[in-house]
């Protein structure tokens, strides 16, 4: 019935992508000395990053407030915390900060450093603990930058693919269906010449 679908449904989704373990089975020895940012769930950023949000308090209708600041800029914030001072947690990491906006926008930045590997993010054994390190020395401007230039030219086809899909403008169309024509005629012309010659 229903409800044995829905149950299985969610068991599977459970298993897909897993919640952490109750705090008691957090307290339970373990015998992983290391969790790398591969085996780290989002699950666990999003518990650390929502704890963060609680402990900061609650503010009131936040739908029309906006913020531009681009996450490049909090990139590059994070980076330099980084490494003026070294390895830190998770939660250090978004001290002092009171608006909310600027907290998202910190946790934007650092799900993007961590993908583009100029962050790397571990958890220890059972520790809800999730620690940072920067895994660059360049300058955090130019890594951020290279790092973005590298997705862009992932996702831009080839400058060969670009030629092939700039507009024509009116002439240049034009000129190109003369020419498209006039080797088509040509081309017929031999045929018909060819054949003439086999008559």
């Amino acid at each position: 019935d229903a409800a044995n679908l829905l149950n299985a449904a969610a068991d599977e989704q459970k298993e897909r992508f897993p919640r952490p373990d109750t705090i008691m089975e957090r307290l339970k020895p373990s015998t992983e000395p290391e969790v790398d940012i591969d085996q780290v769930s989002i699950w666990d950023l999003l518990d650390a990053f929502d704890s963060i949000c609680k402990a900061t308090g609650t503010i009131g209708d936040i739908s029309q407030i906006k913020d531009d600041t681009p996450i490049d800029l909090y990139q590059i914030e994070i980076l330099k915390h980084l490494q003026t001072e070294g390895p830190m947690t998770f939660e250090r990491l978004f001290e002092g900060q009171t608006n909310r906006l600027a907290m998202i926008g910190l946790f934007l930045a650092l799900l993007e450093l961590v993908r583009e590997k100029l962050v790397w993010a571990k958890q220890q054994g059972s520790s809800p603990s999730i620690y940072l390190r920067s895994l660059t020395e360049e300058a955090a401007e130019q890594a951020v930058q290279k790092a973005i230039i590298a997705v862009e030219s992932d996702d831009k086809p080839s400058q060969f693919e670009q030629q092939k899909q700039l507009p024509l403008t009116i002439s240049e169309f034009a000129s190109k269906i003369r020419s498209v024509v006039s080797q088509q005629m040509q081309e017929k012309e031999e045929i018909e010449s060819v054949e003439d010659h086999k008559n």
